[in-house]
């Protein structure tokens, strides 16, 4: 059995085609994204997702979202804004600050 579904039909289904309908209509609400993750994040986002139970895609969102809504502290030195770093952060040297050029295309 073929069915077409529009996204207005989707919202006007009864109650006994809903299972059907929104396996049709699921991307239509929730549009798909390939993403290519470096292999220590993807180990992040695998290890958040089976903590918290949740998909790979339901974590990825998550730790999105978290990133997203953290403030970027900055402050005014020598009339520059600069990113205020936490303790742990490596400390920026000349010579690592060299080798990030060199690898820079």
């Amino acid at each position: 059995m073929l069915i077409s579904l529009s996204m207005a039909s989707c919202n006007a289904v009864d109650a006994s085609s809903w299972k059907l309908a929104s396996e049709l209509c699921y991307d239509d609400f929730v549009p798909r994204t390939t993403l290519k993750l470096e292999d220590d994040a993807m180990e992040v986002a695998k290890a958040h997702a089976e903590r918290r139970r949740l998909t790979l895609g339901e974590a990825v969102s998550e730790l999105i979202r978290r990133a997203a809504e953290r403030p970027l502290v900055t402050e005014e030195r020598g009339g520059l804004h600069v990113i205020r770093l936490s303790r742990r952060s490596p400390k920026v040297t000349a010579a690592r600050v060299d080798q990030l050029r060199e690898e820079v295309p």
